[in-house]
């Protein structure tokens, strides 16, 4: 009888704990002001997040980890930033963390507060990049030869064959307005 008291005490105190801690959660990640964009066109894009829940946090310090897989933001092979410090939940890239055209990005932040007696680490979120050069532009201008005030607009289409299943594939096209 002892034993089960002493149990019920331990998982009272635990979920008291857990119910009095405070919860605050790092969320709302975006790039260039998009939630997972799939085609930054800069190459040091502006990174931002907040905070939610029913505890003041207040940010003073932060360090941003940028990798090409999610396992590998552990140690970072794009950017790590050093300790910044600043309460503003905004990052921009440095141009020395040198993103590639089409490439898949994955970021997190870590956070502190001002004694920093508590830390935050975000959820992982990813962006990916498109063209960042004028050379990456390999295509050739489409067109049916009609003024482009025309009423009716032409469709363009081609057929083409794969040799392989694609394992990822991605269209970019341009119009003129």
């Amino acid at each position: 009888m002892k034993r089960i008291d002493l149990l019920s005490r331990l998982i009272l105190a635990a979920a008291m704990t857990a119910a009095c801690a405070p919860k605050v959660h790092v969320e709302n990640m975006r790039c260039e002001y998009v939630s997972s964009p799939l085609s930054v066109d800069v190459p040091n894009p502006r990174l931002s997040w907040s905070y939610s829940g029913t505890d003041d946090f207040t940010q003073a310090v932060y360090v941003l980890s940028v990798a090409t897989s999610e396992e590998m933001l552990d140690s970072p092979d794009v950017w790590l930033s050093p300790e910044v410090s600043s309460s503003v939940p905004f990052a921009q890239l440095p141009a020395q963390a040198g993103l590639s055209s089409f490439g898949e990005y994955f970021w997190r932040v870590k956070v502190w507060n001002a004694d920093r007696s508590r830390t935050l680490v975000s959820p992982v979120a990813r962006f990916e990049t498109a063209m960042l050069s004028p050379s990456d532009w390999q295509a050739r201008w489409i067109s049916d030869e009609k003024d482009r005030d025309a009423d009716d607009a032409p469709m363009l289409r081609r057929s083409f064959t794969l040799s392989e299943k694609p394992v990822k594939a991605r269209l970019y096209v341009s119009a003129a307005a």
